[in-house]
């Protein structure tokens, strides 16, 4: 398994991590109105908080789940980062702690989660984080590490320097002015 075309030491390394936050932050929210929009259809449920109301807000905290687990990735041991035991482990425990983290800030800046609430799900800490979620995140970090980060990479090393150079500072100004119309 592949994890960085660039080393952790050159240019190309950073700006594809940065890459990563800003295209997985996007993803992130696509990939949770999907999810919404299944439960409701099969389950009848809608969420509570407004994932809909704005598709094009970037959701930061997939982008830092999603360079988290990379970077985590990138320094395992060859023996770990090809067990998938190891790995789901370590991921599960990377995506909480961000996620318990993420939660805990956005409560010591506006003195609640703004964004979501585990407090009746079975198994939370705090209504930051929840068994259930952490082991769904877990898997889908897991199953980006083992699949889609390699693709990635091999796109990008396909791309080229320059062209990847364009992509990002397009994806950066698109990031920026998402970020700004989101915060109005």
């Amino acid at each position: 398994m592949h994890i960085m075309s660039a080393k952790p030491k050159s240019l190309a390394f950073w700006r594809n991590l940065a890459l990563y936050y800003i295209v997985f932050s996007f993803v992130g929210h696509w990939f949770e109105i999907v999810i919404a929009l299944l439960i409701r259809l099969f389950w009848g449920v809608s969420p509570q908080f407004g994932i809909f109301d704005n598709p094009i807000e970037p959701y930061t905290i997939y982008g830092l789940g999603a360079v988290v687990c990379v970077l985590i990735a990138t320094f395992l041991p060859n023996k770990i980062r090809h067990n998938f035991g190891w790995l789901f482990l370590i991921n599960t425990v990377a995506c909480a702690l961000v996620e318990y983290t993420s939660a805990a800030l956005i409560v010591m800046r506006f003195g609640h989660n703004l964004y979501w609430d585990y407090s009746n799900v079975p198994f939370n800490l705090n209504g930051y984080i929840c068994l259930k979620n952490t082991l769904t995140f877990g898997l889908i970090a897991t199953l980006f590490i083992i699949s889609i980060h390699p693709w990635c990479e091999k796109l990008l090393k396909q791309l080229g320097h320059k062209v990847v150079n364009w992509i990002f500072i397009i994806m950066l100004i698109l990031f920026v002015l998402a970020t700004i119309y989101s915060a109005k």
